[in-house]
């Protein structure tokens, strides 16, 4: 980012660190407004600060974990557009259009589905024959550096192909809740002797604050506390709902409580975090603190929700942003207290 505001004699050695508040992940918005024109302010004050403390590094922002990949680089340049000579020419959105199953998918087509199923040809690893066929077969031989045998293969395309007829046939499709069940749309009560934090967050991008709620109830459903503050700067809603998640773990660890469900409704972050996958990017930094911190607490856990058995904790994390400092509660805000009630009774913890 350039800055337009001409730099006085005394501030020619000043650095970005110079600028925040010391101790502190925060920009000092009080010498940024003494030193910088409006436009640079606005700017500045939208730079995300980072909750981690390691050195800068060069990072791929086009990936969730900062990694460089070939799929997200070759998305990059269909975006700021490829000329037509480096494009792949072919029917490929067609072929990627057709509806297949998982293990299907990538091969393809119906046209190599026939291939598989056809008299496998000889093909040579490392110049020895060998009969493979079929792109699955060929990269485990080259790679993992095992094999199969004919009719092995010939039956395993022959399973991929009935999964596809029966897709096609008869729909057979993981299907979503259907409206009338209504019981995964409400909050349900923990196991004993566990109790439940739900947690959310709400983005102001014109204020350049995110404001975060958690609510914390006991095994018998009863309210227990509620906490909502606002972190300054700009973020996008996965690395959001990662502060929001960290926050509310140091949070409920500093209460003292040791068997708490954490819940959310941001499935991006709940993968990332009962996932095993690193990275190098800010949000993978945030996952990293979040695991360590349920590594600390064995008791500790998190599970995704839908945002309708989230409500209480959206609303009290909408209006963060009318308190003047964190809020902690030790009885429940007239806000939230009407969302309170819609519990289901069935107890459910994972």
């Amino acid at each position: 980012m350039k800055i337009e505001t001409l730099p006085t004699q005394d501030l020619q050695e000043m650095r970005v660190h110079n600028l925040m508040i010391p101790g502190h992940k925060e920009w000092d918005i009080e010498l940024i407004h003494e030193i910088f024109n409006e436009r640079d302010i606005s700017r500045i004050t939208s730079i995300p600060l980072g909750m981690s403390n390691f050195e800068d590094l060069l990072i791929w922002h086009f990936t969730d974990n900062g990694c460089y990949t070939v799929k997200s680089g070759y998305h990059l340049a269909c975006k700021v557009g490829l000329n037509e000579e480096a494009q792949v020419q072919g029917t490929w959105k067609t072929i990627w259009a057709l509806k297949l199953p998982p293990k299907l998918a990538p091969i393809c087509g119906l046209s190599f589905c026939k291939r598989l199923l056809a008299p496998c040809t000889t093909t040579k690893f490392n110049g020895k024959p060998s009969s493979e066929c079929g792109i699955r077969q060929r990269n485990d031989k080259v790679w993992n550096g095992k094999s199969k045998d004919v009719p092995t293969m010939i039956r395993f395309a022959r399973e991929y192909l009935y999964d596809w007829l029966g897709a096609k046939n008869f729909n057979c499709m993981i299907k979503e809740p259907q409206p009338g069940d209504k019981s995964c749309h409400m909050w349900h009560k923990p196991i004993r002797p566990f109790s439940k934090c739900n947690v959310d967050a709400a983005f102001f991008p014109t204020e350049q604050k995110i404001g975060l709620g958690c609510v914390v109830r006991k095994d018998d459903g009863s309210f227990f506390r509620a906490r909502t503050c606002v972190v300054n700067g700009v973020a996008d809603v996965k690395e959001g709902e990662a502060i929001g998640i960290l926050e509310a773990l140091l949070w409920v660890q500093s209460l003292g409580l040791k068997k708490v469900c954490f819940e959310l409704d941001a499935k991006v972050v709940v993968e990332a975090i009962n996932g095993s996958n690193i990275g190098v990017s800010e949000f993978s930094s945030i996952v990293r603190q979040c695991k360590n911190l349920i590594r600390s607490e064995q008791d500790f856990s998190i599970k995704f929700i839908r945002r309708q058995a989230n409500e209480c904790v959206h609303a009290l994390a909408k209006a963060s942003r009318s308190y003047a400092s964190p809020m902690v509660c030790s009885e429940a805000p007239s806000l939230i207290s009407p969302l309170l009630n819609f519990v289901c009774n069935e107890s459910t913890h994972y």
